[in-house]
């Protein structure tokens, strides 16, 4: 094996991440969640804000999935 195989290996395992706890994925859902109704709060309908809404709609919902949540939960919860 040549020394830049090892190298690439390295530095590909380095980016994987770690399965989550459910304990972390709730804290990180609760804390999309807060994101999100803040920024509804204070946007004000500027094109960032609403990509930003986006993202952050994006990142509860899949957070939620992964919590065993069905969308329309995610959107009741987020308050959109």
């Amino acid at each position: 094996m040549r020394s830049t195989d090892s190298q690439e290996i390295i530095a590909a395992q380095s980016t994987i991440e770690k399965m989550r706890s459910q304990a972390e994925i709730t804290a990180r859902y609760t804390q999309k969640k807060e994101q999100y109704q803040e920024l509804r709060r204070t946007s004000e309908g500027d094109m960032e804000s609403r990509e930003h809404l986006s993202m952050l709609y994006a990142e509860a919902k899949v957070l939620g999935w992964v919590l065993g949540k069905d969308e329309k939960k995610v959107f009741a919860e987020l308050g959109a």
